[in-house]
């Protein structure tokens, strides 16, 4: 799964004044600041503002927390980032292209190792189940008006009809092979659990 792109871009090489990256754990941490990243207030110095920022911040954890659907944000002089797209321009020294994806689909997972930039489209060949998927395979659903499985599969954003049948099984392996002709992720449409398992 992937998250969403900032358009705003920090310079990498402030960015690598502000935070250090741990690529085995995935985990951002704030850097100890110099006063020249502040600016004065009407009553406080930068440097005052910079001490006060090391003693609260320093060393806490950056971007850690969740928007609500299991992706790691937090702010950066006022804009909000994803910690993927951090994680990725930090790595690569570059910011990503297309979107951050989670290959495993283990959203706050941030190893390097988990994470690759990619199109939308690529991204949409890599979802998880939904949590209303009622069959238990991606693309097959029980068609009530012919009493059949029905499979299809989404190509370039349109809808691919595959077929009836009256076997799970059959409309699975259908689904499975129309999955690996058009390119999509060996994981997609697995649970998470199943994910991790498989990563």
């Amino acid at each position: 799964m992937s998250n969403t792109s900032n358009t705003i871009e920090i310079d990498i090489a402030i960015l690598r004044r502000l935070i250090s990256y741990d690529p085995e754990t995935g985990e951002l941490t704030w850097k100890t600041r110099t006063p020249d990243l502040f600016e004065a207030g009407p009553k406080r110095s930068a440097e005052s503002i910079c001490r006060w920022w090391n003693s609260r911040w320093a060393g806490t954890p950056a971007l850690a927390c969740d928007n609500g659907k299991g992706y790691r944000r937090g702010g950066i002089f006022g804009q909000k980032f994803q910690a993927s797209r951090v994680i990725f321009a930090l790595h690569f020294g570059r910011w990503p292209d297309g979107v951050v994806d989670h290959r495993n689909g283990i959203t706050d997972v941030n190893s390097i190792s988990a994470l690759r930039d990619i199109t939308q489209q690529q991204n949409m060949k890599n979802a998880k189940k939904r949590s209303n998927n009622t069959s238990g395979v991606t693309g097959v659903y029980w068609n009530k008006a012919v009493e059949k499985w029905q499979a299809y599969i989404t190509v370039d954003c349109r809808r691919v009809h595959l077929g009836l049948f009256d076997d799970l099984e059959e409309a699975r392996a259908v689904r499975r092979k129309a999955e690996i002709e058009h390119g999509y992720d060996p994981l997609h449409g697995l649970d998470a659990e199943a994910r991790e398992l498989l990563s």
